[in-house]
C-alpha cells in the first residue's frame, strides 16, 4: 500500500499538472489560479533513496529511518503572466528552465536564477487557442506544445 507523503493544497482552485525537477529533489504545480507553485524538499532534513517494505515505488528514509520526507513551498511565481488557467508544466532536461503552457495560447520561458529565484525569459506565441500540453527534448536543445488549434508545435 503506498502512504501519502503531503498533500499540497495551496493552489485556488483546480490543479492542471505537476511536474518534478530532473534533480528530483522538487516539482512544480499549476492549475486554475494561474501561478506555478515550487516545492522542494526540505533541505534540512538528509533523506537518501532506499528498498521500502512491501509493494512501494520507492521509499526516502530520513536519518532515523522515517519515511516521511518534508516538502516545503518555497515559491510562486508567474503571477500575472496568464490570463488564462496555466494547463501544463515541463522542466528542462537540465533543471535550469521551464515552460507553462496556458489556455490563454501563450507559452511562458523561465529560467532559474543561481540565488533560487526565477525569472521569465520569454512569452511564446504561435497557437491559435489553448496550449495544452508542452515537453522538452532529451537534449534540452528544443520543447514542443500541442494545443486545441490541433497543432504540435517545436520550439
Amino acid at each position: 500500500m503506498l502512504k501519502l507523503v503531503k498533500c499540497c493544497d495551496s493552489h485556488r482552485g483546480k490543479v492542471w499538472s505537476v511536474a518534478w525537477s530532473p534533480k528530483g529533489d522538487s516539482f512544480i504545480s499549476v492549475g486554475e489560479d494561474k501561478v506555478a507553485e515550487l516545492y522542494r524538499l526540505n533541505a534540512a532534513v538528509n533523506f537518501t533513496m532506499g528498498a521500502g517494505d512491501g509493494p512501494s515505488l520507492a521509499c526516502v528514509k530520513g536519518p532515523q529511518g522515517e519515511s516521511s520526507p518534508s516538502f516545503e513551498k518555497v515559491l510562486t511565481f508567474a503571477e500575472g503572466s496568464h490570463n488564462k488557467t496555466i494547463r501544463d508544466v515541463a522542466w528542462s532536461p537540465c533543471a535550469k528552465y521551464v515552460v507553462l503552457a496556458s489556455f490563454d495560447s501563450q507559452i511562458t520561458l523561465w529560467e532559474f536564477e543561481s540565488d533560487g529565484s526565477i525569472r521569465s525569459l520569454s512569452v511564446v506565441e504561435g497557437h491559435e487557442s489553448e496550449v495544452k500540453s508542452v515537453a522538452w527534448s532529451p537534449s534540452g536543445n528544443f520543447f514542443a506544445s500541442c494545443g486545441r488549434d490541433k497543432n504540435v508545435m517545436v520550439w
